[in-house]
């Protein structure tokens, strides 16, 4: 997986807690695979427990939710969440 590449993708999303793409580490899909609500207001799990991800979590001071990072070659997932990845939401998934 490009690091670089991807850093610089999600650095370019527009989100201002995101201005800065933390480093990136690698994490198994069973790992990060929340259960997700997706903007069509449905639930799901939309990324694959047997791939392994470049992900970071974000903790801003100033909001309760975390943000969390989950890339492959592919795509991009941005989510936001509470403790223990409750109440997950995507953000944005984009191609790279």
């Amino acid at each position: 997986m490009n690091e670089k590449k991807i850093r610089t993708r999600i650095e370019n999303l527009g989100f201002e807690a995101l201005s800065v793409c933390p480093p990136l580490t690698e994490l198994s899909g069973s790992y990060l695979n929340n259960l997700t609500k997706l903007p069509n207001g449905e639930s799901a799990k939309i990324l694959n427990d047997n791939k392994t991800y470049l992900a970071a979590q974000i903790e801003p001071e100033s909001e309760i939710k975390c943000w969390g990072i989950a890339a492959d070659d592919e795509q991009i997932a941005i989510f936001s969440y509470g403790n223990h990845g409750s109440d997950c939401e995507l953000l944005a998934w984009v191609k790279i």
